[in-house]
């Protein structure tokens, strides 16, 4: 579910959706605002820069009726919810507000990619999963004196949002989750080779929550998601992990 304009970029989305199967019944079309495009400048390997094409002002009243319509026809049909917020505007509180309690009440989890300044829209997700910038930030701390630190700040935001679960990925080390009533659980990284980040958080995200709708432990999840990142920061640019690459990874694990 997601909102794109009535120009040539969103007809070429639209058209790559529809080449992976995607479903886009759920995508709105408005005139309101331009599909925003991305732009990054990649040299010897390594991106430059990065220019956004955006508009991001308030949705107006009717966009966001457009949204919830959609929403509420979607949800019984699906098996977990993800919230990928950029602060573009697609997500306000009052959504947030709403979908949670309404997933809970289906039993089906809730995981968010958050951005800081809307960190406290998300109380009583399944599982809240920012870097570890975003997660000094929505903790309101400023430096770390050492790996102790990472504790503190996940218990905190867990005590914060009320949240199940906090997954905290840390780059080259990795990942740490956090479950109430239990001790973290730190996970090393898999990323042999780093050519791009590109995607990774989206990467990580969706094989979290995939393997959670499947039935996985947290824990369980959480490593599947470290495995499937450190396949996708090894090629170039935004880039995604296949399930054929991610069963040789964890094949070559067991061995």
């Amino acid at each position: 579910i997601g909102v794109i304009g009535q120009d040539p970029s969103a007809s070429r989305l639209l058209a790559k959706f529809e080449e992976a199967r995607i479903r886009t019944e759920c995508v709105v079309r408005t005139n309101d605002r331009p599909t925003i495009v991305k732009t990054r400048v990649i040299a010897q390997h390594q991106q430059v820069v990065r220019f956004d094409r955006e508009k991001k002002a308030e949705f107006p009243s009717e966009l966001q009726a457009a949204l919830k319509i959609q929403i509420d026809r979607v949800l019984p049909q699906v098996n977990a919810v993800v919230f990928s917020d950029y602060a573009k505007g697609v997500i306000s509180r009052a959504m947030v507000r709403a979908l949670i309690p309404a997933a809970n009440r289906r039993g089906i989890p809730i995981t968010v990619d958050p951005k800081v300044e809307n960190f406290n829209y998300y109380e009583r997700a399944t599982c809240i999963t920012p870097n570890l910038k975003e997660a000094m930030e929505g903790a309101g701390v400023h430096s770390l004196k050492g790996d102790g630190d990472i504790d503190l700040i996940g218990q905190k935001i867990l005590r914060k949002l009320k949240a199940k679960s906090l997954l905290i990925t840390r780059g080259e080390k990795g990942m740490s989750l956090f479950e109430r009533h239990r001790p973290p659980f730190h996970i090393p990284t898999r990323a042999r080779e780093v050519f791009d980040v590109t995607g990774a958080g989206d990467t990580v995200i969706s094989t979290f929550t995939l393997a959670l709708a499947a039935g996985a432990s947290l824990r369980r999840a959480a490593e599947l998601a470290n495995e499937a990142a450190g396949i996708v920061v090894a090629k170039l640019g935004t880039a995604y992990v296949t399930r054929a690459e991610l069963l040789r990874a964890l094949d070559k694990r067991r061995d």
